[in-house]
């Protein structure tokens, strides 16, 4: 399944795709530099920073949850789509050992 999403990591890789560095998004944001270095540790951010920083950085970084969220859910109904196979498998194969078993006593 998917891991762990660390928005830190993601809001870097973003920074370096515009070649914004550091001290830049630190004014960007009104925070301190060292705020900075803290906040792109970090796995997750408050909502209030992860969104401010995504319009600055004009990206929507909440996506990621969601395709994490869709993620999770296809594996999900994928493993509920082969139990109902295997459970109507199994139905099957109980039913012609029925149907076998009431034949061969007939005889």
């Amino acid at each position: 399944m998917s891991q762990r999403i660390h928005i830190g990591d993601a809001v870097r890789k973003r920074l370096e795709e515009l070649e914004i560095k550091f001290t830049e998004f630190a004014n960007m944001m009104s925070w301190t530099e060292s705020k900075v270095y803290r906040q792109l540790t970090n796995h997750s951010w408050n909502t209030d920073e992860l969104h401010r920083a995504g319009e600055v950085l004009g990206h929507n970084f909440f996506q990621l949850y969601d395709q994490q969220t869709k993620t999770k859910k296809s594996f999900v109904l994928g493993v509920l789509v082969c139990v109902e196979a295997l459970e109507s498998d199994v139905g099957r194969r109980l039913a012609m050992e029925e149907l076998h078993d009431r034949l061969t006593e007939e005889e």
